[in-house]
């Protein structure tokens, strides 16, 4: 199925990164393997990709991304990848288990050697259904399209607070204005049910060719509430806040990293 963006864009190198910098640190401080949930698998790769992805990724070398996508100029690697290849690289292991609503990407994505991810409760129709399913898992994504603050935050974002208690959730948000009623809602609903969760944001970006990036802000949620007082946690901030700064100089915009809600 054709892609309505190019990986690898802006929003892809927020949540790509944030995933390979938790991979490497829970390798680091958790000392067993990473289960991994990803509901909303999409592609394993695209090769090759755009040039401008290409010469982003390879500025990034510094960064657990790097480690992530090992042939930038031929091949960008979806979610599932970078999980892996990031874990691998810091000399641990991953447990990754994988669905998506189209069963072609699923079909995809278990030809891989990836786990099918399944459990009483949920339905890959529905990738949000995990939050109610039977599974047990360390880090989960929930990577959803444009329509998910229109249609799905105000029934989802509440059972993220809820299942946050025991994983680790990584929340993708495409907003396309802070200031109109669904942008107000969101940042109502983050506030109430979300406020301690840490978080990237990257602002629209001019047209630079690569196709996803330059019509939506993003918000990359990570709630977990065992942040609060995990004894490395001040690790696991530092790494994402000199990432934020790396990825804004290769980026040429302000990406901003939060520990907390800003309450505005």
């Amino acid at each position: 199925m054709a892609l309505p963006y190019d990986m690898g864009n802006a929003g892809d190198l927020v949540k790509h990164g944030l995933l390979a910098e938790f991979g490497q640190w829970w390798c680091r401080h958790e000392h067993r393997p990473l289960r991994f949930l990803d509901p909303f698998g999409g592609q394993p790769w695209v090769s090759p990709p755009k040039v401008e992805v290409t010469r982003r990724v390879q500025a990034l070398h510094s960064c657990g991304l790097s480690a992530a996508q090992p042939d930038p100029v031929n091949r960008y690697y979806g979610i599932s990848f970078v999980v892996l290849n990031a874990v691998k690289a810091s000399g641990g292991s991953a447990e990754v288990f994988v669905s998506d609503c189209d069963p072609e990407a699923r079909h995809a994505l278990e030809e891989k050697g990836f786990h099918p991810l399944a459990a009483a409760g949920f339905s890959p129709s529905d990738g949000f259904s995990i939050l109610n399913a039977q599974v047990a898992g360390d880090l989960l994504l929930l990577d959803p399209f444009a329509k998910f603050l229109l249609q799905r935050a105000s029934d989802v974002i509440p059972r993220i607070a809820k299942a946050c208690e025991t994983i680790a959730c990584v929340l993708l948000v495409l907003n396309l204005d802070p200031n109109n009623s669904v942008g107000r809602r969101y940042r109502d609903l983050r506030s109430t049910y979300l406020g301690h969760a840490w978080s990237l944001h990257c602002p629209r970006l001019p047209d630079r060719g690569v196709c996803g990036e330059s019509k939506y802000e993003v918000d990359v949620l990570l709630a977990w509430r065992r942040l609060a007082d995990h004894p490395a946690g001040n690790d696991l901030q530092d790494r994402l806040d000199t990432y934020a700064q790396v990825l804004s100089k290769v980026l040429d915009t302000k990406i901003v990293f939060s520990n907390a809600d800003e309450r505005t």
